[in-house]
């Protein structure tokens, strides 16, 4: 893979949403962060190092984020 991003339709209409600054219920600043960097196109790896923490906290931030789509 070529590193892209997918994400399903209504998902992906929240992602561009939060990634515009529209604040969801429940994500905290760090999960913002991730996000914004998430809908660029940035890796896990990439991302841990930039906000300097663990490639497993991003993820955790993902998930996290995910639940607040479900």
């Amino acid at each position: 893979m070529r590193e892209e991003r997918h994400f399903s339709p209504p998902v992906a209409k929240k992602v561009s949403a939060w990634a515009r600054g529209e604040l969801p219920g429940g994500l905290t600043k760090r999960e913002m962060e991730v996000l914004a960097l998430v809908a660029e196109g940035w890796t896990n790896a990439r991302i841990a190092k930039e906000l300097n923490v663990t490639e497993r906290a991003v993820g955790f931030h993902t998930q996290e984020m995910l639940k607040c789509v479900s």
